[in-house]
């Protein structure tokens, strides 16, 4: 998305949300019953720059209380099983969504804002922060699970913890971690996780890389290649601000994950985080986590 037709598209946002129960409104692509799966695209990035394409499909299904992809399901409960035998317990807040309840969580998001005073093309900026317009959202592909719950904050942070350090290992990576909003568009949130497949997730978690940063590398690369590479200690994601498509313009990753912050100073940037200052919902309506 061109970050200088946002203004346009939140003004835009606004007027409609005057005239209609929300703001912005796009069909849903193609989410299939439960049986056969089809083939999802593990890899398939949706950001602020990116929308998920009308040919993107996937199988999805029930899991304790909310929908997801059904190709992730064993690998969850393999990680929720690991999880139990440290004692820790991996709660579900937020999984799929339609472009249709993405529209009113985005819409939600202003009118909060505009409670509290905020004036509304302010309040429109403030929400394009915090969450993804419809069609922009990582939970419309049934790959974005959420893991957090309300009450015991210390329980949080442990599972945060947890899976900060082991969720990989099944297959998921955190996908917007803290530190790299310049590339994912968004401030790090401990809470959400996206489902890339266990290969995938070790190449990324190994390398400190993010789905963007992977993803173009992937794409470009033939796997002769990649494998190469990592085996001789760099691997090689291209720089998307850099290159115009006619020049192979790379940029050299460490084969070694960053140190991680560990400890109480990891716990208490978590917990400012988790308690950064946002705008309250209704006390009648459930908070959902975004984007």
């Amino acid at each position: 998305m061109n970050k200088l037709a946002i203004p346009f598209i939140l003004a835009g946002l606004i007027f409609l949300g005057l005239q209609s129960q929300y703001f912005f409104s796009k069909d849903e692509h193609e989410a299939l019953p439960a049986g056969d799966l089809v083939e999802t695209d593990l890899l398939v990035l949706v950001n602020k720059d990116n929308t998920l394409s009308d040919a993107y499909q996937v199988t999805l299904t029930e899991f304790e209380h909310v929908k997801l992809a059904g190709v992730l399901v064993d690998d969850l409960e393999d990680m929720q099983n690991a999880a139990v035998k440290d004692n820790i317990n991996l709660h579900i807040d937020n999984a799929y969504r339609t472009a249709e309840e993405q529209g009113h969580m985005f819409n939600n998001i202003i009118h909060d804002y505009i409670k509290q005073g905020v004036p509304q093309d302010v309040a429109a900026e403030k929400a394009n922060d915090m969450a993804a317009l419809p069609g922009y959202s990582e939970h419309e592909t049934g790959l974005a699970l959420d893991f957090s719950f309300d009450g015991n904050d210390r329980k949080k942070l442990d599972m945060w913890d947890w899976l900060s350090e082991h969720a990989y290992k099944y297959g998921f990576i955190l996908r917007y971690p803290e530190g790299k909003m310049r590339i994912t568009g968004y401030r790090g949130e401990p809470w959400h996780y996206r489902y890339v497949g266990r290969e995938h997730a070790r190449a990324i978690f190994e390398q400190g890389l993010t789905l963007e940063e992977y993803k173009i590398g992937f794409t470009h690369l033939d796997d002769a290649r990649v494998a190469e590479e990592r085996k001789s200690g760099a691997y090689s994601a291209y720089d998307e601000s850099l290159n115009d498509g006619t020049e192979d313009i790379r940029t050299n990753i460490p084969n070694v994950r960053p140190p991680r912050p560990v400890g109480r100073s990891h716990r208490r940037a978590a917990d400012q985080r988790m308690r950064r200052t946002h705008p309250q919902p209704d006390p009648g309506r459930k908070r959902q986590r975004v984007p």
